[in-house]
């Protein structure tokens, strides 16, 4: 019945068809806590991380997790219910072409960040995937990971970037947090 968006901008992906619903812009209330006293909201709980593993870069995750075409197409066939099979067939397959190039990306990500860790072995570096994405994908590709390299996913992500050194992002939208924390920043 009704929608809630952080800002205009938004607005622009959506659907005509949503616009006869009530619309309420609201912000991000995660942006709201960061702009109260540069913040502090987080900063026990950013305190104990710093504690337990000291001075780290920390890379966050939102790359796509791979899918099936039969999927994917599934999904679209459901979502997309105003448009013809030909048109939903076309974006699905101009998806899974992304998909394919994402999962691609990912695995440079992940080469690159084993050769870091390799060649600076003092330097402590946090994967955290996406909220999105399995922890169970990244088991087998981290078994052999350098032991600087942290696999590590625990509770929102604010108060980890605010503990971190550097911030490295794969275009999470996590970077507004970043930005507002004043973290320098790889993408």
């Amino acid at each position: 019945d009704e929608f809630f968006f952080w800002g205009k901008n938004d607005l622009l992906k959506l659907p005509k068809k949503f616009f006869s619903k009530k619309i309420n812009i609201f912000g991000h209330p995660k942006f709201d806590l960061l702009n109260q006293n540069n913040g502090k909201f987080f900063e026990k709980k950013s305190i104990q991380i710093k504690k337990k593993y000291g001075k780290f870069i920390l890379f966050s995750s939102s790359f796509e997790r791979p899918m099936e075409k039969n999927m994917l197409l599934s999904r679209y066939l459901s979502y997309y219910k105003n448009l013809s099979k030909d048109k939903i067939l076309n974006l699905c397959n101009k998806e899974f072409i992304d998909l394919k190039k994402n999962q691609k990306n990912f695995e440079e990500v992940a080469n690159l960040l084993f050769e870091i860790a390799k060649k600076f072995p003092k330097l402590k570096i946090i994967f955290r995937k996406h909220p999105n994405q399995k922890y169970s994908d990244f088991i087998k590709l981290f078994r052999n990971r350098p032991k600087n390299l942290l696999l590590v996913y625990d509770d929102n992500i604010t108060p980890w970037i605010k503990a971190s050194e550097v911030y490295v992002h794969s275009g999470c939208t996590t970077v507004h947090e970043a930005l507002m924390l004043k973290k320098k920043i790889l993408f």
